[in-house]
């Protein structure tokens, strides 16, 4: 029989609401040590690197399989079994038109084996005080952080670069140029990926999103599409949602554009035991948040 399978994204949903102390709230580590335990398969799908995966794991102990970096890296059982890059030369040429129209203050790349590099191509005092206020901000969810050009420019060259974050700005304004700009770049460089992440854009190499990492990773172990739950709450979430519509649950607190993708809307990855796991005199039941509600 085949085993069934929760997927997960991290920060807005696994991680929340934000405990930042012990990371995970304590019922979304209750639910998932069950869900294991009864012979379940757990999979943390995010835009987080390896030092991520490691960091969960070291503090809860949890088996799980990991999607990282949108898609582009897959260990299963500890394996490394794909990893995508960034081809340097096209990846460039993008890189230089960003700088050149946009001017972001913030970009931060991602390998696997390096959890975040940030360019500072403006070496701006805004840029550095942003991202200043954004690490002070995130406790036990801080990462390290190589704050270099030159290793950030030398990663890519040889080929290690699997992730690009660029902000375009923190208004409202900016927020929607954004979503805005991931439809445009889409059309404009098919050699890439491009996601909506509020005030930022996420790129990744063509053919690598969430839900494309979570294709392989099925057909990799001979897993049914049925038996697989997935929950999100962003923008790099609405492949995994379109590819695994039946069974997606997106979090309430998601932006609207995100919402109508998924069929059913939750609080809490908590409230999935409910509804996963419903007791004979249960009233609930996985429908009864449908697509509707995301329409509010």
């Amino acid at each position: 029989m085949s085993p069934k399978v929760l997927v997960t994204d991290l920060d807005g949903t696994l991680f929340f609401p934000k405990r930042h102390l012990s990371m995970i709230p304590k019922k979304n580590v209750e639910f998932l040590r069950k869900w294991v335990a009864d012979g379940n398969r757990l999979v943390l799908n995010s835009s987080r690197g390896e030092y991520y995966a490691k960091k969960i794991y070291d503090r809860f102990g949890i088996p799980f399989d990991f999607i990282g970096c949108d898609g582009t890296y897959i260990r299963i059982n500890g394996e490394t079994v794909k990893e995508a890059t960034f081809e340097p030369e096209p990846f460039k040429k993008l890189l230089a038109v960003l700088k050149r129209d946009f001017r972001p203050s913030v970009s931060i790349g991602s390998s696997k084996d390096y959890p975040i590099l940030q360019s500072r191509a403006h070496n701006t005092l805004s840029g550095t005080f942003l991202y200043g206020l954004y690490e002070l901000s995130q406790f036990v969810y801080r990462e390290p952080c190589i704050r270099s050009d030159a290793f950030f420019y030398n990663e890519i060259e040889k080929g290690k670069m699997c992730k690009m974050m660029v902000c375009i700005g923190l208004s409202k304004k900016k927020q929607r140029l954004a979503y805005h700009l991931t439809q445009i770049f889409g059309k404009r460089y098919p050699e890439f990926q491009f996601f909506w992440m509020n005030q930022f854009i996420e790129i990744t190499p063509k053919g690598c999103d969430k839900g494309t990492g979570l294709t392989f990773y099925l057909d990799y172990l001979g897993i049914s599409k049925e038996n697989v739950t997935v929950i999100g709450d962003s923008g790099n979430d609405i492949s995994m949602f379109d590819a695994f519509y039946d069974q997606s649950y997106c979090m309430a607190h998601s932006p609207k554009e995100v919402r109508v993708h998924a069929k059913h809307v939750i609080r809490r990855v908590s409230d999935l035991e409910k509804l996963l796991y419903p007791s004979a005199d249960s009233t609930h039941s996985p429908n009864e948040t449908t697509k509707e509600r995301n329409k509010r």
